[in-house]
């Protein structure tokens, strides 16, 4: 500063009395002008799994790579700012601003205050100040345990360093479990589960799922995931399954026989990836079902309602689904659904023409330690009697727990339920 904003004067450097540092001074009308950091404002704008990085168009820095920020305005707040930044050098609109970090950068007297943001949508493009604009994938690889940003000083100059700390583990994961259920009276079961991920199998991204289960019910799935594009959003899934399940056959509230279903699928699926949160898919499936009598009198009418031969279907599935839960153990907030459906037809190989659809969703809100969850389940076959291989089945632990496991079973149902947990 040379010369007093005030009156023209040239300006001397002093210490005001009362002060503790030295201020430009106007000698002529007394003056003290006082120098204050300036704010920039920023956003770290994800879409999906991808970061949002402009590349400067002018200096400082020009061509290189950066996040959309810059000096805050006066009148308005440090939201409208960031706001304001990422429109102006990438074209585009944030949801909710989150603050990530605030910095200070003595050298150059500023205050970084950098937000966090989801884009509203994927419609980007390169402002004036900006040669172009680009989502680089970051979250999505899988192969991180931790994402990290941080604005370093190099030099005279401040950039953006992105820390990635790499997974100790992968990209194969084995998982285990134990399923455990009884009725604390005659009914035991157990099973012991197995799966096999093998992730990044291409640069496209492809996995390769393979899940066992022993036990009464058992389960041998195989399915392939394979991206067809490089942003990973459409996709096809042919899958082989094996599955045996043994069920109880109720007549009067009672057990009377145990039939034995056991089924080979093999089918194919076109998807659609819905961001982070969401998939649709259509498929082709068609495969055998045998079932037996295990144990009962056939006086009981299980052959009368089961049919014990050979059976073949086949027919178009559609899936649907949708899950924004912040955690899949005991989730806080967001929501999940999903829709399927499967349509039967003889010339798909089917014996049976039949429509069946499901629908399953639940939403959790929180309130400080409160946590509220409402659920709606229900299923209906709108074109043809379900056989009872494939009826829907009510009962047991979390599905009406009073009954039997599958003790329930039918053409149609609807649950909805009402919970709350409170956190200590």
């Amino acid at each position: 500063m040379n010369h007093c904003s005030h009156c023209g004067e040239t300006v001397t450097r002093g210490i005001p009395p009362g002060d503790d540092r030295e201020r430009f001074i106007c000698p002529s009308c007394g003056a003290i002008h006082y120098q204050n950091p300036r704010m920039v404002v920023g956003c770290i704008p994800m879409w999906e799994d991808r970061l949002l990085l402009c590349r400067r168009a002018i200096e400082p820095r020009h061509g290189l790579w950066t996040l959309p920020a810059g000096f805050l305005e006066k009148g308005e707040s440090v939201e409208e700012g960031a706001r304001r930044e990422l429109m102006e050098e990438a074209l585009a609109s944030a949801l909710e601003l989150r603050p990530y970090g605030l910095y200070n950068i003595r050298h150059v007297s500023q205050v970084y205050l950098m937000f966090i943001t989801e884009l509203a949508s994927d419609e980007f493009g390169a402002g004036e100040e900006t040669l172009e604009a680009d989502l680089g994938r970051v979250y999505g690889l899988g192969d991180f345990e931790l994402i990290d940003f941080t604005l370093e000083q190099e030099g005279e100059n401040d950039v953006v360093v992105i820390r990635a700390q790499e997974k100790p583990w992968g990209p194969n994961y084995m998982h285990f479990g134990l399923f455990v259920a009884s009725d604390f009276d005659t009914e035991n079961s157990f099973s012991l589960l197995l799966n096999l991920t093998m992730t990044r199998l291409n640069k496209r991204g492809g996995e390769w799922r393979n899940d066992l289960q022993l036990g009464r019910d058992r389960l041998l799935l195989s399915e392939l995931y394979q991206p067809l594009d490089f942003k990973g959003r459409w996709f096809v899934a042919p899958s082989l399954e094996f599955r045996r399940e043994v069920n109880d056959f109720f007549a009067g509230g009672q057990a009377v026989a145990e039939f034995e279903v056991r089924r080979a699928t093999g089918a194919v699926d076109l998807g659609y990836q819905l961001g982070r949160f969401g998939e649709l898919r259509l498929g082709l499936e068609h495969g055998t079902a045998t079932v037996d009598l295990l144990s009962g009198a056939d006086s009981a009418g299980v052959g009368d309602e089961v049919e014990l031969d050979d059976i073949d279907f086949g027919g178009v599935t559609f899936e649907g689904s949708f899950d924004s839960l912040d955690s899949s153990g005991i989730p806080r907030r967001g929501g999940i659904a999903r829709l399927r459906g499967f349509l039967s037809f003889e010339d798909l190989g089917a014996d049976a023409e039949y429509d069946k659809w499901e629908l399953r969703a639940a939403r959790f809100l929180t309130r400080g330690r409160h946590t509220y969850v409402g659920s709606l389940d229900g299923g209906w076959s709108p074109g043809g009697e379900l056989p009872v291989y494939d009826e829907f089945t009510l009962g047991g632990f979390l599905s009406l727990s009073g009954f039997r496991e599958d003790q329930l079973r039918g053409q149609y149902y609807g649950v909805a339920r009402l919970g709350y947990h409170h956190q200590q």
